[in-house]
C-alpha cells in the first residue's frame, strides 16, 4: 500500500522528488516526447482512459509525465542506482494552495505506476507502505531500462553524453514558507496558507532578487557528495522557512548544493569565478544579539568559555543554546551534552556558572526566545546578501555564515561586521573557516 500520511520519511540515502524539474535541451525534450508518446498509446491500448482528455488535463498529464521522467533521469545521471522518494498519499496530492506545483496533481500516482508497468518499463517503482509491521517508506522510483535505453540512444545520436545540463529548474514555486509550531519530537510542523501581505510581498521580493543574483553567478564543484552522488551545480534556489506560524521566527534560507557539502568539501571542491573559497561565520551570534537587545556591550570575547569550563566549550555552547529555545527551566542537560561536559557538573551547575558570567541577559533564558533570535539572525543574512550583490560581490549563505572567494574576504568580512552592528547595536565577530 502507498504511503497515506504526512509523517513518513525518506530514506537518507533517497533524493525527494522535485516537482519543478524540467527538460533544458532538445536532446531531453526528445526523451521526454518518446516516452509520453508510447504511455498515451499504453493507456488507449489497456483502455485505461474511458473518454478523452479534455485540452486543460491533457496540458496537465503532459506537466506531471514530463516531471517523474526528469527525476528519474537526474538520479540516474547522479547516482545510477539511486531511488527518488516520492508520496501517492491522496492526502498530499491535488491539494490546492500555495505550496502545491502543478505536478504534485492526482494523476501523478497513476502515471508513476503505469510508467512502471511491465509492459512499459520506463520505471522501477518500490510502493510505499505505513509500517505496521516494519519502519514506513515513501515509494521510491528510478529509470527503467528502457528509459535508460533511450538516453544512450539519443547519446549515439547526438554523439555525447546526456549530463545535468540537459534538465534544469522550472523554479515558481513559493519561497516564503510558513510552518506550524512543531507537536511533539517527530512532528514537523504543517506548511500554513497564509494571506500575503507587505511584508510577505517584501520578503518574496528579496528572495526573488537574491535567487537570480545566484542562478547568474559562475559557480563551480569539483567532487562528488559523501553519499557518492554527484553535484548538480544548477541547484542554487533558495527558500526562506519561518516556523511556529510567525513570520517573525525563523526565517532562515535553506536549499542550495552548497548547503549539502560537508567542510571539507566546500574547503576543497568548490569555487566561485574560478577561485578558491572561504567561508565567514558569525560567531556567537545568540548571546551578542541578547546583549544588543538589552543595549549593553558584551565584555567576553567568547560567550560560550566559562572559568573552570574552558575546555568545554562545545558543551556549553549546546546548553546555552537549549536554554534559549525552553519556555521552562531544564532539570537535565540537554540530548548529546552529558559526554561534553565534566561527570561532576550537572544541568544546575553550568546554568549557575551561564546565569553568573551573563547577567545582563539572564532575563532571556527559558523564553523561547531562539526563534526570534533566528529571525534576527536571518534579516542580518538577507541585507548583508543584498549589500553584496550591489557591491557586485558574490556569496553563498549557509544560515549564519557566507562562503565567498578568498579574494574577498576582507571586504565581505567588513559588510558583516558593519550590518550585524547596524541591526544589533553591538560588535559581532566573524571568523574565517578555511
Amino acid at each position: 500500500m502507498a504511503d497515506t500520511t504526512a509523517e513518513i520519511e525518506a530514506e537518507p540515502s533517497d533524493r525527494l522528488f522535485d516537482p519543478e524539474l524540467w527538460p533544458a535541451s532538445p536532446k531531453a525534450y526528445t526523451v521526454i516526447a518518446e516516452v509520453t508518446g508510447q504511455l498515451l498509446s499504453y493507456e488507449k491500448r489497456a483502455g485505461l482512459r474511458r473518454r478523452k482528455r479534455k485540452q486543460d488535463d491533457y496540458g496537465t498529464f503532459h506537466t506531471v509525465a514530463t516531471v517523474i521522467l526528469c527525476n528519474a533521469i537526474h538520479r540516474y545521471l547522479t547516482e545510477p542506482e539511486g531511488w527518488v522518494s516520492v508520496s501517492l498519499s491522496k492526502e498530499r496530492l491535488g491539494r490546492r494552495n500555495r505550496y502545491q506545483p502543478a505536478a504534485m496533481s492526482k494523476i501523478l500516482s497513476d502515471l508513476i505506476k503505469r510508467l512502471a508497468a511491465p509492459e512499459m518499463g520506463f520505471l522501477e517503482m518500490q510502493l510505499g507502505h505505513l509500517g505496521y509491521f516494519s519502519d514506513p517508506r515513501l515509494t521510491t522510483i528510478k529509470a527503467g531500462r528502457r528509459l535508460i535505453d533511450l538516453i544512450d540512444e539519443q547519446d549515439l545520436i547526438d554523439g555525447r553524453d546526456f549530463s545535468l545540463g540537459d534538465l534544469e529548474w522550472r523554479r515558481k514555486g513559493e519561497v516564503i514558507i510558513l510552518k506550524s509550531s512543531k507537536q511533539g519530537h517527530w512532528d514537523k510542523g504543517e506548511l500554513i496558507d497564509y494571506q500575503d501581505d507587505d511584508t510577505t510581498n517584501g520578503y518574496r521580493e528579496e528572495l526573488h532578487r537574491i535567487n537570480d543574483w545566484l542562478a547568474k553567478a559562475k559557480l563551480s564543484f569539483y567532487g562528488l557528495l559523501e553519499s557518492g552522488d554527484k553535484v548538480d551545480t544548477k541547484d542554487r534556489h533558495l527558500r526562506r522557512y519561518f516556523c511556529n506560524g510567525s513570520f517573525e521566527q525563523g526565517g532562515r534560507l535553506f536549499a542550495g548544493f552548497w548547503q549539502q557539502l560537508s567542510k571539507p568539501q566546500r574547503s576543497l571542491g568548490l569555487r566561485i569565478n574560478g577561485e578558491k573559497v572561504v567561508t565567514l561565520d558569525f560567531g556567537q551570534m545568540a548571546p551578542r544579539t541578547l546583549y544588543g537587545m538589552a543595549g549593553v556591550e558584551q565584555t567576553q570575547e567568547d560567550a560560550y568559555l566559562l572559568p573552570g569550563l574552558e575546555g568545554h566549550r562545545a558543551g556549553v555552547k549546546k546548553v546555552f543554546n537549549a536554554i534559549l529555545f525552553a519556555d521552562q527551566p531544564l532539570n537535565r542537560l540537554p540530548q548529546g551534552t552529558r559526554a561534553l561536559i565534566p561527570r561532576r557538573l550537572g544541568m544546575g551547575d553550568i546554568l549557575d556558572l551561564i546565569t553568573k558570567v551573563h547577567q545582563p541577559i539572564q532575563s532571556y533564558f527559558f523564553t523561547g526566545i531562539g526563534y526570534q533570535l533566528q529571525f534576527r539572525e536571518s534579516e542580518i543574512l538577507i541585507d548583508i546578501l543584498l549589500t553584496m550583490m550591489e557591491r557586485g560581490l558574490v556569496g553563498l549563505p549557509i544560515h549564519d555564515a557566507v562562503v565567498v572567494p578568498r579574494s574577498s574576504a576582507g571586504v565581505v568580512k567588513e559588510i558583516m561586521l558593519d550590518t550585524f552592528r547596524t541591526h544589533v547595536g553591538v560588535d559581532g565577530f566573524v571568523g574565517v573557516e578555511d
